[in-house]
């Protein structure tokens, strides 16, 4: 269609997505980088991206993970984040850093999201997925930030799921 090969194409379209990666790394992080808001509810969510065994010697525990967070608001503003691991310290940090307070979290029963209420002073409810999709008492549900993830690797190529390729795709993807 524009005469030019694949690869040109492939080409140019990764040097865009570096562009846009670069230009929203150099933002100063702050009120635009947080979601939510008060009463606003933000469904957060880790889920695993990289095949272990197109990554380097990492064990797979600490291969490819995914951290993020989505408000169920008409814009569905999100964040996420690429993370070494999925511990309490790592995770915490990254919610105070990102999620308004004010805001209500929903998530699932990872026990790295049990001290969010007790540490952050963020309202939290969660979902246990061995019982159900949607907690019968609360009505929390994730099904938000996970349509998000099917949405966000559907959008990424198996092949281009590295750790040295995905942060373009998710800031893109943002």
């Amino acid at each position: 269609m524009t005469g030019h090969s694949t690869s040109t194409i492939t080409r140019i379209v990764g040097l865009f997505r570096q562009l846009v990666a670069s230009d929203l790394d150099e933002q100063t992080p702050g009120e635009d980088c947080m979601i939510g808001g008060e009463d606003i509810v933000v469904e957060i969510d880790e889920s695993k991206f990289f095949n272990p065994h197109t990554t380097s010697s990492r064990t797979n525990a600490q291969v490819g993970w995914i951290f993020g967070g989505v408000e169920r608001t008409e814009e569905r503003r999100l964040f996420v984040e690429y993370v070494q691991d999925r511990s309490a310290d790592i995770l915490l940090s990254i919610i105070h850093r990102r999620v308004h307070p004010g805001s209500i979290i929903l998530s699932d029963c990872w026990m790295a999201y049990s001290n969010i209420q007790s540490q952050l002073g963020i309202q939290h409810f969660n979902v246990n997925h061995s019982r159900s999709f949607v907690d019968p008492l609360s009505g929390a549900h994730t099904n938000t930030i996970e349509g998000t993830w099917h949405g966000l690797k559907l959008a990424i190529p198996q092949r281009e799921r590295s750790e040295s390729k995905i942060s373009g795709y998710l800031l893109e993807f943002i």
